[in-house]
């Protein structure tokens, strides 16, 4: 049994947004936030700057990693407020502003997060390549790894390279 949720997110800008869907980069990250207050607008705006980017990324990772981000945000009229879809070169990028976005709650930043969900789609040429995923040697400190499988086409190479890689 699959459980299935229908994300309903409002854009006001189509020319950015449609830049953001046609950039080909491995791997979207889709952020449901619930935020402590009604600044929709304000937080909107935050996460799409590129003062964001640089504030959170700045040089702790490959030196293209900003260039190969982008970041979407959409209005919910759903449990979230925010759907943050954010396309980038690194898994380990979306990782870390993601967890940005929770640092900045504790320290009294511009976001209070009440709750999120994450989560990671990887491009299929990726998934076809597992090797590409293993050489980009990215640190992951914890994972819980769900495959669905949208068509016939088997998974069983992955899964067996990266039980290989990873173990137990």
């Amino acid at each position: 049994m699959y459980f299935s949720q229908t994300l309903l997110g409002f854009h006001e800008d189509t020319k950015e947004e449609k830049l953001f869907w046609k950039s080909e980069l491995p791997f979207l990250y889709i952020v449901l936030l619930q935020v402590a207050d009604a600044r929709m607008a304000e937080h909107q705006k935050y996460l799409e700057s590129r003062e964001f980017l640089q504030q959170e990324l700045s040089g702790a990772g490959p030196k293209d990693e900003i260039e190969n981000t982008w970041i979407t945000v959409y209005h919910s009229l759903d449990n979230s407020d925010l759907i943050v879809a954010i396309k980038c070169g690194y898994a380990n990028t979306g990782a870390r502003l993601i967890n940005g976005l929770h640092r900045s709650d504790r320290s009294g930043g511009i976001i209070r997060i009440r709750n999120s969900y994450s989560i990671l789609g990887i491009d299929r040429k990726q998934i076809e390549n597992p090797d590409s995923l293993i050489e980009a040697n990215e640190p992951i400190d914890e994972m819980e790894l769900r495959v669905i499988e949208g068509d016939n086409h088997s998974i069983g190479a992955l899964y067996h390279r990266l039980e290989e890689e990873l173990g137990d």
